[in-house]
């Protein structure tokens, strides 16, 4: 059975900076890094990285792209 993660949004502005949208888990002091419209992430959560390409938001928006071999 697959294991899934329900992430909900704090409800005050100012406690969205203490989770990482990649992996939804809390982030700890000096562990951040702001990447802009009030979202932060880890900074071993870096596109690329085993956690971004595993997370939902790194196989939504691969920077792999296939290539067509019709084209």
């Amino acid at each position: 059975m697959s294991k899934q993660k329900y992430f909900q949004e704090p409800l005050f502005q100012e406690l969205k900076k203490d989770y990482c949208y990649v992996c939804y888990e809390r982030i700890k002091k000096d562990e951040g890094i702001y990447i802009g419209h009030d979202m932060w992430r880890h900074k071993k959560c870096k596109p690329g990285s085993n956690k971004w390409l595993k997370s939902k938001i790194g196989q939504e928006n691969s920077l792999v792209t296939p290539h067509d071999s019709a084209t």
